[in-house]
């Protein structure tokens, strides 16, 4: 036998010996008035082998993705995947798992799927890990870069419609009956496009959908741009339904929508991607010896590696290549990417914060009513602005931006500023409220138009001159703010605070 024969090959022969077989036996026990046998069932591809998540399954029959469900200690990736070594990776293995996880509630059992997800990729086809992380994160590229799909629920119905031979107000009727009806996930168009499929016959097989080709067409989805970009887009979406098969439509159009309704939060992804390279490490460290975190230190690494560098694509392969112990060190703070915020926590009272530190110092800053930024100023003396989820910002504050300069002082090169964007009055010297300042559009502001002006109060600085100041204490951070920037009278301000110990010094303030 070749070594080149396809899974489908290997099927097909099986079946045909076996057809071979059975009417031999049937000729040799019928009389000739006996009814002959029947006919061969046609054999199986790798995607019919697959029983829909709809449909129940035959006594006895086993089902190789509830192999994603076992504990990462009895879990084999080679038992999970149904492709070969080095081949890409079935869109097919990655919705039916997502499918999987619709049907959890808990989080570890989530994170146990997705998990094995992982180990399974990064056994078999490691090169399709990145575009299997970022479609579970439900991304295409690091928020900063702001690439959209750009595609509303409207564009989405006209290319179901197209791909599956149907008329849109038929669609959209479908849509709101089934809102309307008691079973209401069925007003989700992912399950209106999956029905649409399985009810669709097709003249041949189109070849299989891939990861890596679904996350490329998304990309090119988002790219395009000008003149009939809605047309493209539609036909990039459609080309993707019309090789769909299985639960892939509902899947295709939940990312799309940038909804998949299945409790996988971000979170629990890098959790799941920390615990597949500790168990992918444990493996290869078999017979090395190396050094391999427990997989619950290795998901803390991840989390604290995306916080500074919130980049699959520099994250993915550095993990691949370098290992998860090592990884702090080849994905380090980059100017120009926005950093992960550092969030307060609630607490009921001051006493409560005294009682926590036991009499330490510790700084109280007034909180402003105004738009997290981080500013970002390179060597070359461009300008980028991020808001508190990583999005960029700049266009929406082109006066910030042009007298951001004025603030640092000349031995300045570049830095990285935490600071606050408030509505101000500066007749008034008075702070506005937010309201005022969401009345600014989110892109593309005039500086001539500006009708809100605003003003910065900066309380951290993470990078000065080509260092990062992240494993600084606060103490040490603010010193750097403080003598490398000067205060301007109603566009720049250092950030009030108290830094103290004594429960009097908060109350009398």
């Amino acid at each position: 036998m070749s070594s080149d024969r396809t899974v489908t090959d290997v099927l097909m022969g099986a079946a045909r010996a076996a057809a071979t077989k059975k009417n031999r036996l049937s000729s040799a026990s019928q009389s000739p008035a006996q009814a002959p046998s029947s006919p061969a069932k046609k054999p199986k591809t790798l995607e019919d082998s697959v029983v829909s998540s709809d449909e129940p399954k035959k006594s006895g029959a086993t089902d190789p993705f509830l192999e994603l469900k076992k504990k990462g200690s009895d879990f084999d990736p080679r038992a999970a995947a149904n492709w070969k070594d080095g081949e890409p990776v079935p869109f097919l293995f990655f919705a039916r798992a997502l499918d999987l996880i619709s049907n959890e509630s808990g989080r570890i059992a989530i994170t146990d799927i997705i998990c094995n997800v992982f180990r399974t990729v990064m056994a078999a086809t490691p090169d399709d890990l990145l575009p299997t992380v970022y479609l579970s994160a439900n991304r295409i590229a690091p928020p900063h870069e702001g690439i959209e799909l750009g595609i509303g629920d409207a564009s989405l119905v006209k290319a179901l419609a197209e791909a599956y031979g149907r008329k849109e107000e038929h669609v959209n009727k479908q849509l709101q009956v089934e809102c309307g009806s008691m079973w209401q996930e069925l007003g989700d168009l992912g399950l209106v496009a999956k029905a649409s499929r399985s009810s669709q016959r097709v003249l041949y097989k189109p070849q299989r959908l891939t990861i890596a080709k679904v996350f490329h067409t998304f990309r090119a989805i988002a790219k395009e741009s000008g003149k009939d970009s809605q047309d493209k887009k539609r036909n990039h979406i459609k080309s993707l339904l019309v090789a769909a098969n299985d639960c892939e439509p509902l899947y295709i159009i939940r990312l799309l929508q940038s909804k998949m309704r299945i409790g996988l939060a971000e979170k629990t992804v890098l959790v799941a991607l920390g615990q597949a390279s500790a168990y992918t490490e444990v493996l290869r460290a078999a017979s090395s010896k190396a050094q391999v975190p427990p997989s619950d230190e290795a998901a803390k690494i991840i989390k604290q590696v995306y916080s500074v560098l919130p980049d699959y694509g520099k994250i993915v392969p550095a993990l691949l290549r370098v290992g998860v112990l090592k990884l702090s060190e080849a994905c380090n703070f980059s100017l120009g990417v926005p950093v992960g915020p550092m969030l307060a926590k609630p607490t009921k009272s001051v006493s409560e914060i005294l009682d926590k530190f036991q009499g330490i110092e510790f700084t109280c800053e007034y909180k402003y009513d105004g738009e997290r930024a981080q500013i970002h100023y390179m060597e070359d003396g461009s300008i980028e602005i991020y808001s508190r989820n990583a999005e960029r910002n700049t266009g929406k504050y082109p006066d910030v931006v042009s007298s951001v300069s004025r603030f640092k002082r000349p031995a300045v090169s570049s830095f990285v500023l935490d600071c606050e964007i408030v509505a101000y009055d500066r007749e008034k010297k008075k702070i506005l409220p937010f309201q005022v300042l969401s009345t600014r559009a989110r892109k593309g502001v005039i500086l001539s138009d500006i009708k809100v002006a605003v003003c910065t109060f900066a309380f951290d600085i993470l990078y000065i001159n080509g260092r990062p100041l992240l494993h600084e204490q606060l103490k040490v951070r603010r010193e750097e703010l403080y003598k490398s920037f000067d205060e301007e009278p109603g566009e720049f301000y250092f950030a009030t605070s108290i830094t103290s110990n004594d429960l009097k010094k908060y109350r009398s303030s």
